[in-house]
């Protein structure tokens, strides 16, 4: 199996914490992640986005608490890796920054169950 690669990414956003949490998990929130973004945000919670090559991912919600939400999403049809998303927001002196980590390598034995 191929070692777990990690991505981190960063970015300042004016405004309180939970000011941007709630924009973050308001209906378009979470546009940034492709084309189109249908999950229901909750532990358990399941769904499907559409990246920007129109390959469609599947996800699930693993854990979701205010300031951070964890998934993990892999092509709908179960081929390739899944990898592990976590966004969590931390409060800075001018604004709120978004911390956005990834953990791909890892395959699953199973892919994501969506019902659509």
């Amino acid at each position: 199996m191929p070692a777990r690669q990690r991505i981190a990414r960063e970015v300042l956003i004016p405004g309180t914490q939970a000011t941007v949490w709630r924009r973050l998990t308001a209906p378009g929130g979470l546009d940034w992640l492709g084309r189109r973004v249908d999950v229901d945000l909750r532990p358990r919670g399941v769904g499907v986005v559409v990246d920007d090559r129109g390959e469609r991912l599947a996800v699930e919600v693993l854990e979701f608490e205010v300031g951070l939400v964890r998934w993990r999403w892999q092509a709908e049809d179960g081929t390739g890796q899944a990898s592990e998303v976590a966004a969590r927001l931390e409060q800075a002196t001018d604004g709120t920054r978004i911390i956005v980590e990834e953990a791909v390598g890892e395959a699953v034995g199973e892919p994501v169950a969506v019902s659509t």
